[in-house]
């Protein structure tokens, strides 16, 4: 019941620091090919986490520059990473109701990117929050029940995650 109260307490502060934010009209033709500087945002799911090395490694191909951004507890896992930049986050930025702190808010707004992919399947508001207050024009994530709010162009979520996340590098391929 008390994370049921903190879940719909997190949604309608998301709507309150969020309603103040302009979403820009983005024309989509060449998008990806046009941007140099991608946040990612990695997955909290262990086994998703592991899945989303294939969209790193897409990402290093096409030459951009990629910073990752994930939990500090993740980022000994990332074997690769003298190839791209991280930025963590832990714990102590995060409220009692799971959303950013004021500090960690301040902190990531100086940031700017291009682009930022969420690989978040589902919801973590954390996370989104944190992707849209990052300074960005494209925001791209996966479809679910509040995603209309934080990201700007939306993947269809399969059952399968290697199918999300084909689909996720099929479409920014044609872009």
């Amino acid at each position: 019941m008390l994370e049921a109260l903190k879940k719909k307490l997190a949604i309608y502060q998301t709507r309150r620091l969020l309603r103040n934010r302009k979403s820009l009209e983005i024309p989509f033709n060449g998008f990806f090919r046009n941007t140099n500087s991608v946040l990612l945002i990695m997955p909290t799911d262990n086994k998703l986490f592991e899945d989303a090395y294939e969209i790193i490694n897409f990402l290093l191909e096409q030459n951009k520059d990629l910073t990752v951004f994930l939990c500090e507890e993740n980022l000994n896992y990332l074997t690769m990473r003298k190839h791209f930049k991280a930025f963590t986050y832990s714990e102590e930025d995060k409220s009692f109701i799971k959303l950013p702190s004021r500090n960690f808010l301040d902190k990531i707004n100086r940031l700017s990117f291009d682009m930022v992919i969420d690989l978040n399947s589902d919801l973590e508001l954390f996370l989104a929050i944190s992707a849209n207050f990052v300074n960005s024009k494209i925001r791209v994530g996966y479809v679910n029940e509040f995603s209309d709010m934080f990201y700007n162009f939306q993947i269809p979520k399969e059952r399968n995650n290697e199918i999300s996340q084909r689909n996720l590098l099929n479409s920014l391929k044609m872009f």
